[in-house]
C-alpha cells in the first residue's frame, strides 16, 4: 500500500512539474491561405539577360493576350518580367508559412527550345531569394495551364512578415532562355498569380453579465475562436428591474477592465475588436432607477357574493411606470395558507380597477382577501385585508318557499313548517315525501331564487 501511494505521489509530482514548465496552454493556430491573387503592375527588369519583354501588362490577366520576348541567337536570354502589387491583406499577427507562384507560359513553335532561366520573388521591390526555376521547357501551345513554383511551406530562402506580403512591392520575376542551337523563338507569358500560406493565432471570447442576475451578454457573431483585429458583434439584454450600463473587457488571465476595444461601449449592441489574447467581455448592469412616482394598489370590498362564488375587487395606479402586474391573495378566515389568482399585466392605458371572480367557496363561510401589485422595483401588498361571508344555504324546512320569500323566517313558512311537523311527519307516506322533497328541491329553489317572476308566482300559489 505504501509503495502504491509513493508511485501515485511521484506521478502527480512529475505531472505538476510538466504543467509548470509548459506554462499556460497556447491559443489555437489556424492554417490559412490567401489567393491566388493577380498582380496590378508589370515591368521589364534588365538586371538579367539581354532581351526586353514587350506588352508586359498582358501578364496581369489570363486572357490569351501575352507579354512576349523574342529570343535570338546571340541574344537568347530575356530580362526579368516583373509583376508586383498583388493586393494581399494578411493580418498583422500571422506567420507566413509558404508562397506558391503559378505561371501560364508558352513558346511559339516546336521543337521546344525555350526554358526557365530564373524565377525569384520580389520583396520590397527587390528581386531576391532562392531561384525556383525548374529548367523545364515551355509548351508550344496555350492550354491555360499553370506551372507551379514553390509550395505551401516554401519561403524561397527569405524571411517574411505580413507587411512584406501586403506591400505593393511584393511579387515575382521570371526570365526565359532559348537553346542557342536554333533560330528565333518567342517566349510568351499569359498570366502570373500568387497564393500565400500562413498561420494565425486565434483567441477565445467569453461573454458574462455583471451581476449575473442583471441580464445576459451575447456573441451574435458566434464564430469562435477569433483572430486579432477581427470584429465581433455583441449584444446585452437587461432582465426585469435592471438596466444596461456599459461594456468592459479584461484578459481572461486577469488584468484591469477597459472599454477601449468597443466601438460604442455604452450601447447595448456594439462591435468588439478582438485583441491578441483570450478575453472576457462583460455586460455591466445596474438596478433600474425607474420613474419617480411608484404605483399604488387598494383592496376594494368584494361584490357578487353567493353561497359558492364572489368577485374580488381592487383599484390601482401605475404611477410613472409603464406597466404593473396584479393578483389577489385569498383564504378562508383563520386558515394558514393563502390562495392566489394568476398574475395579470396592466398598463397606464387600462382602467385603474381590476376584479376576479373566484369559485369553489363554502356557503355561510367568512373569507379574507388582499390586492397585490408587482413592478420592477418590487412587490406591493395592500395593507388592508378585507373580509366577506358567503350566503347561507336555504332552510331545510322548505327550500322552495324560502327561495320565493327570500328568507326562512317569513310567516307563511311558519305555516308550512307546522303542516310538515303535525301532518306529514305523522304518517309513513308523509315522512317519505318530506325526505324526497329535501333531496330534490334545492336545485329547483336555486332556479326560483334567481327569477323574480317565478318567485312571485310561487308566493301567490302558497
Amino acid at each position: 500500500m505504501k509503495r502504491t501511494s509513493s508511485i501515485l505521489f511521484a506521478l502527480v509530482l512529475v505531472l505538476s512539474l510538466v504543467l509548470i514548465i509548459a506554462g499556460p496552454m497556447a491559443s489555437p493556430v489556424q492554417a490559412k491561405s490567401s489567393g491566388p491573387n493577380s498582380g496590378s503592375t508589370a515591368a521589364d527588369d534588365d538586371s538579367i539577360g539581354t532581351v526586353t519583354w514587350d506588352d508586359v501588362n498582358n501578364a496581369l490577366d489570363q486572357d490569351d493576350s501575352y507579354a512576349g520576348a523574342i529570343l535570338t541567337q546571340g541574344n537568347n536570354t530575356s530580362h526579368y518580367l516583373e509583376v508586383t502589387g498583388f493586393g494581399f491583406d494578411v493580418s498583422s499577427g500571422a506567420t507566413i508559412q509558404g508562397i506558391v507562384v503559378e505561371v501560364d507560359r508558352r513558346e511559339n513553335t516546336t521543337p521546344l527550345r525555350v526554358f526557365d532561366n530564373s524565377i525569384k520573388l520580389v520583396k520590397g521591390g527587390v528581386i531576391s531569394g532562392t531561384d525556383r526555376s525548374t529548367g523545364l521547357s515551355w509548351p508550344s501551345s496555350d492550354t491555360d495551364t499553370y506551372v507551379i513554383y514553390g509550395n505551401s511551406t516554401d519561403l524561397w530562402g527569405l524571411t517574411w512578415d505580413p507587411a512584406d506580403i501586403n506591400d505593393s512591392g511584393f511579387g515575382v520575376a521570371i526570365s526565359a532562355v532559348k537553346d542557342d542551337s536554333v533560330y528565333n523563338r518567342n517566349a510568351f507569358v499569359d498570366h502570373i498569380r500568387i497564393t500565400v500560406y500562413y498561420s494565425v493565432p486565434e483567441y477565445y471570447l467569453t461573454m458574462v453579465a455583471s451581476p449575473p442576475s442583471g441580464g445576459e451578454a451575447f456573441d451574435d457573431t458566434n464564430d469562435p475562436p477569433y483572430e486579432e483585429g477581427e470584429e465581433v458583434n455583441i449584444r446585452a439584454e437587461a432582465d426585469a428591474g435592471y438596466e444596461f450600463v456599459e461594456w468592459t473587457s479584461v484578459p481572461t488571465s486577469g488584468g484591469t477592465p477597459t472599454s477601449e476595444l468597443f466601438d460604442e461601449p455604452e450601447e447595448e449592441e456594439t462591435v468588439f475588436t478582438m485583441p491578441a489574447y483570450n478575453v472576457t467581455v462583460t455586460a455591466n448592469f445596474q438596478v433600474e432607477t425607474g420613474p419617480e412616482v411608484p404605483p399604488t394598489v387598494t383592496t376594494v370590498a368584494a361584490s357578487g357574493i353567493t353561497r359558492y362564488t364572489a368577485t374580488l375587487n381592487m383599484n390601482f395606479d401605475v404611477g410613472d411606470w409603464s406597466r404593473v402586474w396584479l393578483q389577489f391573495a385569498h383564504r378562508e378566515y383563520g386558515a394558514a395558507a393563502w390562495h392566489y389568482t394568476d398574475w395579470t399585466v396592466r398598463t397606464e392605458a387600462d382602467e385603474p380597477s381590476y376584479h376576479v371572480n373566484i369559485g369553489g367557496l363554502t356557503a355561510n363561510t367568512t373569507y379574507e382577501f388582499q390586492a397585490q401589485l408587482d413592478y420592477p422595483v418590487g412587490k406591493i401588498d395592500d395593507a388592508a385585508i378585507l373580509n366577506f361571508t358567503t350566503d347561507e344555504l336555504y332552510s331545510p324546512i322548505c327550500f322552495i318557499a324560502t327561495a320565493a320569500y327570500g328568507t326562512p323566517s317569513a310567516e307563511q313558512i311558519d305555516v308550512l313548517r307546522e303542516f310538515r311537523d303535525s301532518v306529514l311527519l305523522e304518517s309513513t307516506a308523509g315522512s317519505v315525501f318530506v325526505s324526497l322533497y329535501y333531496q330534490l328541491s334545492p336545485p329547483v329553489a336555486d332556479f326560483i331564487a334567481g327569477n323574480e317572476l317565478l318567485r312571485t308566482l310561487v308566493r301567490e300559489f302558497l
